[in-house]
């Protein structure tokens, strides 16, 4: 079967603790995310976090320390949201973070 992936982005250059854009699993099986940095932050962390539905809280399910940036993957995907959320942001010379989000699926 054909691999269907949709790439989003859930940071946008911020430069400061931010909650991401969150977006719908539908039809998911996997989840990727990469996180990425500019100007060399000294101190990072950032968290994906997934809800089962829209009346219930998100919850930090991966958490990212790598100041280089990531990028990972978890599955079977049972959420139904997912967002990355930038906790912890600071050093180096005016750093900002972008992160995306691939939620890919068979057709």
């Amino acid at each position: 079967m054909a691999q269907s992936i949709r790439r989003e982005r859930s940071l946008n250059a911020v430069a400061a603790a931010a909650v991401g854009t969150s977006f719908s699993t539908q039809g998911a099986k996997v989840i990727s995310w990469q996180i990425e940095y500019t100007g060399d932050p000294t101190t990072v962390n950032a968290t994906l976090e997934a809800r089962l539905d829209g009346s219930l809280t998100f919850v930090v399910i991966e958490t990212s320390t790598a100041i280089a940036g990531e990028l990972r993957s978890i599955g079977p995907v049972i959420f139904s949201e997912v967002r990355v959320q930038l906790n912890t942001l600071s050093g180096g010379t005016s750093p900002t973070a972008t992160a995306w989000i691939a939620l890919g699926g068979e057709r």
